[in-house]
């Protein structure tokens, strides 16, 4: 008895398409760019942190804890740098692997 305008169900099916797009496509790629980049600005501050912390470590070792002079001058910087290793290590080992949803 009513039946729909032919303009009126193309109007209504371009709708559902995009909103179908939307649903499927844009928002998944919406969040999974969310995601990426909450995770590198995460990755280059703990970046940040490891170079100060091993700058701070250099300094307390060079000048304060062990006097290394002459031929062991390298020593501190071995340890800073084993001690960098080691952490990153232990970073990586903590990073947990979730899906994007």
């Amino acid at each position: 008895m009513f039946e729909r305008i032919p303009t009126q169900w193309f109007f209504e099916s371009v709708e559902m398409l995009f909103g179908y797009v939307r649903q499927e496509l844009v928002d998944p790629l919406r969040n999974a760019i969310r995601w990426i980049g909450f995770g590198l600005l995460g990755g280059l501050l703990m970046l940040l942190g490891y170079v100060f912390v091993a700058i701070g470590a250099l300094r307390l070792l060079q000048s304060e804890l062990l006097p290394f002079d002459g031929a062991w001058s390298w020593v501190p910087y071995l340890g800073v740098s084993l001690g960098g290793v080691v952490g990153v290590a232990l970073t990586f080992s903590r990073i947990s692997r979730r899906s994007l949803k």
